[in-house]
Formats: C-alpha cells, structure tokens, sequence
C-alpha cells in the first residue's frame, strides 16, 4: 500500500530513517495495542543511540496510547469487527448514538467509527499527563496553503497510478478489509463502481484530507 498511504520514498527514507513501515501484510490485522508495543520499542532504541525520535501521525488514539502510556486490559473481539466492517458508515454512526458512544472526529471515516466503537468496549487505563521528556507539537498552516499541498498531492497520487494499485489491493485482500477502509479506498471504489468520476474522486479526497491534515500532531 505505497501510493495510497502515501507512504515517504525510497529517498526520504535514506535522508531520515523511518520505522513503522511494512510491518505486516494489508490482510494482517494489527491492533492499537501492538502498535504500542512496537514504537515504544523502536523509541527506546533511537534513545539508547543517543538520537530523538519522532512519533509523527494524525490519529489521535495511536499517538496517545503511547505518549500516555495506556494500559490495554483486553483484546478486540474478531468477530465483532467482522460484524462492524459488513456494515455502512450510516449504521455505524447510528450505532454510535444509539450506544452513547462518542463519534471521532471524522465520522465519515469507517476505520475510525469502527476504532470508536471498539474502543468504548475496552478497559484502558493511561497516566494523565504525557510521558516524561516528551514534547508535543501541533502544527498549523495557512489554510490555503494547507489545500494547495494536499490538492497537488492528490492529483500526484492519481498521476502515479493510485488507481491501479487499489484495484490489484481489493482483488487481493477484498473491499472489506479493514485495511481498504483507509481515507482514499472508499473513494476510489466509488470510482471504479462508476459512482462518480475522477475529478470527483480528485476533490473527495482533497476535502477528506484537508479535514484529516487540520488535526494532525508530531510528537518529540
């Protein structure tokens, strides 16, 4: 999933070393626990080596199980997932205000109603304050400029065959996978259905990446 995701170049990764990527297969499911684990892991060797590591991303929940250190008292449950992931973005949301639970900041996003949903059913305990040494940095861009990057993006992706790339992911792994629930999946099924075109495709994504980009954290 490299153009989707867009996931930095073989360049960038040689300029900066980056870690977290390819850890498991778009058919493997891999958990806020696990991922935990892992940059906990990989941040306490950058440590020993005497660097900083950068806990970069825009989704709250993985950056705060780590920062604030939760505690996960139990495992998802795979067959409610199954059983969340069969249904629509509007049965979630219902479902979420049926059960009182708190609709995420994109609620027209599946992956993140099904993450609300599942975590509300967890038992996780956390420290209130960040961990120590730890310096969180949101940052802010001109909001034309922060469309002008995100619209050249996009046209860039669909320019280098972001098309192709998740037709070969859905013959493989399926729409259902939660996996092709990610911000540009959904969006280029409808294309590919014939719902819309690619122009509108262009500006679905722009306007879902702009809303995704204006709550995005780095964390020192």
């Amino acid at each position: 999933m490299n153009i989707g995701t867009a996931k930095p170049s073989l360049s960038e990764q040689r300029s900066v070393p980056h870690w977290g990527l390819d850890l498991v297969d778009p058919g493997d499911s891999f958990s806020v626990s696990q991922f935990k684990d892992y940059a906990s892991q990989k941040i306490k060797e950058i440590r020993s080596r005497g660097n900083i590591p950068f806990l970069v991303g825009g989704t709250g929940l993985y950056i705060d199980s780590v920062i604030f250190d939760f505690q996960f008292g139990n495992k998802y449950n795979k067959e409610k997932r199954n059983n969340l992931q069969e249904m629509t973005i509007a049965q979630l949301q219902q479902y979420c205000i049926k059960q009182d639970i708190a609709l995420p900041e994109n609620n027209k996003n599946k992956r993140y109603l099904i993450r609300a949903i599942e975590r509300a059913g967890q038992k996780v305990s956390g420290l209130e304050v960040p961990l120590r040494n730890t310096i969180v940095v949101g940052i802010t861009t001109d909001k034309q400029l922060l469309k002008q990057r995100i619209t050249d993006r996009a046209k860039k992706m669909f320019k280098d065959g972001v098309v192709e790339e998740t037709i070969g992911l859905a013959s493989q792994y399926g729409w259902c996978n939660e996996a092709m629930t990610g911000n540009v999946y959904p969006i280029i099924k409808k294309l590919i259905e014939k719902e819309i075109d690619e122009d509108q495709a262009v500006q679905e994504f722009i306007v879902s990446d702009v809303s995704l980009s204006e709550t995005s954290v780095d964390v020192v």
